[in-house]
């Protein structure tokens, strides 16, 4: 008995915090889809980094509804200017009220609010919501993923080769994906929370950036991959530890597990190939 009540106090640790956060992205999703189409203004926090009224206002419902539940715990979001107060917590709500505000903009329904609780660096508790399908994934750690109450799986490819990958859809325009299009099959995909969703539930059986990522864009995510039973890594292969004090991600690489070494070791070769190309200049 006393073992049976050690499992279910286990079963429930973190059913109270996703309860409420399903919730609060639910109701944030509410006031995204009341937004999308509607021609909001459009400005920018930085080079590349657009903002609207829709990703304030989903931050603001997050930040009210989940600190009120939980005033004990930290707070990291990319619409909130960060104090450095998190770093004191031993539980943190690591947040993207908006993620992929490009596709938002332009009409495309792969944007999604992503919700992630980390305790002491490590993802414990993530809910997505896609504000226009209105799926709703969660995952606590331990005790699998799902969307809309069904099990999440990732796929089953054993081969570098018959891998496809979801990649940025900015980062192919650029032409920034060109030399490893030999190694893998790539399709472009517009967010990041959108991406580690399809390879999560199957869909797609990796995805990987070289470049800069925010603890934020992949908190969430990367424990629903996790418990679908595949991996989420730097490039090289490392751990990722989240509530960092540079939330900076230098890299991600994010597949199903079985093909995840192989990755890491083609996408260094087909970096290398690059980098040791002869210069046009």
């Amino acid at each position: 008995m006393a073992a049976q009540r050690k499992r279910d106090v286990e079963t429930m640790r973190y059913e109270r915090e996703i309860e409420v956060a399903t919730n609060a992205a639910l109701e944030a999703a509410t006031e995204i889809r009341a937004h999308f189409g509607a021609g909001d203004t459009v400005e920018y926090k930085a080079l590349y980094e657009p903002v609207t009224a829709a990703d304030v206002l989903a931050d603001k419902i997050l930040r009210e509804r989940l600190l009120a539940a939980f005033p004990t715990y930290g707070w990291l979001s990319e619409e909130t200017q960060d104090d450095g107060g998190r770093l004191q917590s031993e539980r943190v709500w690591i947040v993207d009220p908006l993620d992929g505000t490009r596709e938002f903009i332009r009409g495309l329904p792969e944007f999604c609010v992503s919700v992630g609780l980390v305790e002491e660096g490590v993802p414990v508790a993530a809910v997505i919501v896609n504000p226009v399908t209105e799926e709703v994934w969660t995952a606590e750690r331990g005790q699998g993923a799902t969307i809309n109450g069904a099990f999440l799986r990732v796929s089953g490819c054993d081969s570098v080769a018959n891998t496809t990958s979801v990649v940025s859809r900015n980062e192919t325009r650029r032409g920034l994906l060109s030399h490893f299009e030999d190694i893998i099959s790539m399709k472009p995909l517009g967010g990041m929370v959108s991406k580690l969703v399809a390879v999560a539930d199957g869909s797609a059986d990796a995805t990987f950036t070289c470049y800069q990522r925010r603890e934020w864009d992949i908190a969430a995510g990367t424990l629903l991959i996790t418990e679908a039973g595949g991996v989420v890594t730097h490039l090289d292969g490392s751990a990722i530890h989240f509530n960092q004090s540079d939330t900076i991600v230098k890299g991600v690489l994010a597949s199903n597990g079985i093909i995840h070494h192989d990755l890491v070791t083609a996408i260094a070769r087909a970096q290398a190939s690059r980098d040791d190309a002869p210069s046009n200049g």
